[in-house]
């Protein structure tokens, strides 16, 4: 009796796996060797490189791959991260490979009693000193931490006590300043102020002299010397002093204007008569009933307070004519 048609079909199966390939099976692929296996053979580590530089070249010609100078500053931060993330997977799993190798030495038994296995360190035992190390790192941040809050602290209290001590020392200022001043000369004080308004001081005035019954104030614009004549009048004057301090001399009226002329030309200097004079003061005298005079140039400058018992006023002629002051 012979054997079963499934066994006699199973075994001319494998007699022709063993024989000539079958049209309908795969390909049998090649067994891809490793970065290690290719390292020691030379002939193929060359092959292995070209084979890398020609496909570094085709990227680079697509654009995919770029050197670090022309890429743009987006570019480089997005490629750093990248590498940052190559580089921490490449140590995981190196570690893991060590850390593997490193378990199977510790323990695989030796294959005769005469051979000698060094003694590898236990994995417990770096992990320790890792760990150690991690902390002394931690305690040393933290440390460094804790020194720049305390320095911020110290300076920041620094500040602080500066800025009471300024404060203190304005709010004593102030005191006694308010104690110095009374109604009298915080009056005078307003009113000899150039910088402050007419309807402030008329206020001053009331709240200062309550018995007062009628007001009257004729105000005239504060500060004089800062116009153009006023300008061109001093720097005549400095000419002239400088005529007298280099041991100059001037006579009289007409050598003052020679000297003027001749130092300062860019300046147009006449010279009045007192004939000139005259008439243009007779004239004025005979039209002053029709003449008006310009708005804030009043001849006297005076402020006064009439009171139910005591009657004040005070006046300050501001006209340049000696015989009216």
């Amino acid at each position: 009796m012979g054997p079963p048609t499934s066994f006699t079909k199973r075994k001319s199966k494998k007699h022709n796996c063993a024989g000539a390939k079958s049209p309908n099976m795969a390909p049998i692929k090649k067994k891809t060797l490793s970065k290690e296996e290719i390292a020691k053979k030379s002939v193929l580590l060359a092959e292995y490189k070209e084979k890398e530089r020609l496909k570094y070249l085709k990227k680079k010609e697509k654009e995919q791959r770029k050197c670090v100078k022309d890429m743009t500053p987006r570019e480089h931060r997005k490629a750093r991260k990248n590498w940052v993330a190559y580089s921490s997977d490449y140590r995981k799993k190196q570690k893991i490979r060590d850390n593997t190798d490193k378990y199977v030495d510790q323990n695989t038994p030796p294959s005769s009693e005469d051979e000698i296995i060094p003694e590898a360190p236990l994995l417990n035992n770096e992990r320790e000193a890792e760990a150690r190390r991690r902390s002394i790192v931690q305690r040393r941040k933290r440390n460094s931490m804790l020194k720049r809050k305390d320095l911020l602290i110290e300076n920041l209290k620094k500040k602080l006590a500066s800025e009471q001590q300024r404060n203190r020392r304005l709010k004593h200022r102030m005191i006694q300043k308010k104690q110095a001043l009374t109604p009298e000369s915080k009056m005078v004080e307003i009113a000899n102020d150039p910088n402050q308004k007419a309807e402030l001081i008329k206020k001053a005035i009331q709240d200062f002299y309550p018995l007062a019954i009628k007001y009257t104030w004729n105000f005239h614009e504060a500060g004089h010397g800062k116009g153009a004549p006023d300008g061109i009048g001093a720097t005549c004057k400095r000419s002239a002093d400088q005529l007298i301090a280099q041991r100059g001399d001037i006579t009289n009226l007409y050598d003052f204007v020679a000297v003027l002329r001749e130092r300062c030309p860019n300046i147009n200097i006449s010279v009045i008569e007192d004939a000139d004079i005259e008439k243009v003061i007779k004239m004025i005298k005979e039209h002053e009933k029709e003449q008006k005079p310009f708005k804030g140039t009043l001849l006297r400058q005076m402020y006064g307070s009439y009171l139910k018992l005591i009657v004040n006023l005070r006046f300050k002629d501001t006209n340049g004519y000696p015989e009216n002051n």
